[in-house]
C-alpha cells in the first residue's frame, strides 16, 4: 500500500473516531438533559404538591374501595347466617340490592339498612360492621380498636342505628317494637366491653341464637307480620 493510500486511510479512521466521539458526547448530553428534566420535575414544589395530592387521592380511593368490599363481604356473611333462622322470622328480601327506605312524611333523607326481620314480637334491624382487630367499648360507650399494635378510635354506630329505628317506627303501625342488633361479621375480631353498649353487639356466629332465644311478648299474628312487611316494602327506594 502506497504512502497516499495509507494517509487517506489514516484520515478516514480519525474522521470515524471523531464522529463516534461526537455521537457519544451527544448521547451523553441528551441523557443528562433528560435526567435534569426528570429531577427538575421532582424538585419543582408545585409538581411535588401535585404528585403528593395525586397519591393521596389514589390512597383514599383504594381505602374506600377496600372498606366497601369488606362491608359487602360482611353483609353476605350475615345474609347466610339469617338463612338458618326459624321460619317464624321473616327476613326482608334484598332482591340482590341494598335496602334503602324513605318516608317523605318523616324525613327528606333515605336510610340504608343492612338487614330487616319481621316476627311475632316486632321488627328486628341489624347493622353489620366488618371490623377486625380487638374492638373495645368503654364504660362511656366509646368505641375503639387495637389493630397491629395501634390503638385508635372508632365511630360509635349508636346514632346510625337510632336513625334507622326512627324511620322504621314512622313506617309501621304504632306500638310495634323495633329491636336492634349490631353484628360484627368478621369472625377474627375480638370484642371487649360489649356490656357497655346500649345496643346489643354480637358476632355473626352467635347472631341467630341470640335472635331465636329472645323472649318477648307476641304482638303480631301471621297477618300482622305480612302487613308490616308490606308497609316496609312500600317505602323502599
Amino acid at each position: 500500500m502506497g504512502f497516499f493510500e495509507n494517509l487517506f486511510l489514516g484520515i478516514e479512521t480519525i474522521a470515524e473516531s471523531i464522529k463516534d466521539d461526537a455521537l457519544t458526547r451527544r448521547d451523553e448530553a441528551e441523557m443528562r438533559r433528560q435526567e435534569a428534566k426528570k429531577n427538575s420535575r421532582y424538585l419543582d414544589p408545585e409538581r411535588l404538591m401535585e404528585e403528593y395530592e395525586r397519591q393521596q387521592e389514589q390512597m383514599k380511593l383504594a381505602k374506600e374501595k377496600a372498606i366497601k368490599e369488606a362491608g359487602i363481604a360482611g353483609e353476605k356473611e350475615v345474609d347466610y347466617a339469617l338463612k338458618w333462622l326459624d321460619k317464624r322470622f321473616k327476613v326482608f328480601d334484598k332482591e340482590n340490592r341494598k335496602i334503602e327506605l324513605k318516608n317523605e312524611a318523616f324525613s327528606d333523607e333515605s336510610q340504608e339498612i343492612d338487614h330487616i326481620i319481621v316476627c311475632n314480637y316486632g321488627v328486628i334491624i341489624i347493622e353489620t360492621k366488618h371490623l377486625d382487630g380487638t374492638i373495645i367499648i368503654d364504660e362511656a360507650g366509646n368505641w375503639s380498636r387495637i389493630k397491629n399494635g395501634q390503638h385508635s378510635g372508632l365511630k360509635n354506630p349508636l346514632q346510625q342505628v337510632r336513625r334507622h329505628e326512627k324511620l322504621i317506627k314512622s313506617i309501621i303501625p304504632k306500638g310495634i317494637p323495633v329491636i336492634s342488633y349490631i353484628c360484627i361479621s368478621n369472625d377474627k375480631a375480638v370484642l371487649q366491653g360489649v356490656e357497655n353498649s346500649k345496643i346489643p353487639v354480637v358476632k355473626v356466629d352467635s347472631l341467630v341464637e341470640k335472635i331465636e332465644n329472645s323472649r318477648r311478648k307476641t304482638v303480631l299474628d301471621g297477618n300482622g307480620v305480612r302487613r308490616v312487611m308490606n308497609a316496609i316494602k312500600k317505602h323502599r327506594v
